[in-house]
């Protein structure tokens, strides 16, 4: 089975753009990085490079490697209120003291732009099923 990556991402473009038009409002991502992973940085202008191409504006929050549990899930609440952020992206790895679940778990899923969020997932695997998942 061969994968081509190019037409995927080509229809993930044309799938947002379309959705941007339909909703008529700015779309704003916020990328979450903590640290200086090598790797990162390529996905993150990768990541960047995509939403310029569908019109997405993309924030960048950095932090130092150091920075505590506490203080991430703090800035992940003010992200979850402000009606301007439309998506969010936590870029992993994490360091070692911060517990990757409380972060994902404190984000908005309806902002998940990933697919990361327990809620998210389990439409996904719900999908499988053919029910309709269902939340309270």
């Amino acid at each position: 089975m061969l994968i081509y990556g190019k037409e995927i991402r080509e229809n993930v473009k044309a799938t947002v753009q379309l959705a941007a038009a339909q909703k008529k409002m700015a779309m704003t991502m916020t990328i979450i990085q903590v640290g200086d992973e090598g790797p990162s940085a390529a996905y993150i202008n990768g990541i960047r490079n995509f939403a310029r191409d569908v019109d997405i504006e993309v924030n960048l929050m950095h932090f130092a490697a150091e920075v505590s549990e506490a203080e991430l899930l703090q800035k992940m609440e003010e992200l979850n209120r402000d009606a301007a952020i439309t998506g969010i992206m936590i870029q992993k790895p994490l360091p070692p003291h911060i517990n990757d679940n409380i972060i994902v778990n404190a984000m908005d899923y309806r902002k998940d732009v990933e697919g990361i969020h327990p809620f998210n997932l389990g439409r996904l695997f719900d999908q499988g099923t053919g029910r309709e998942a269902h939340h309270s």
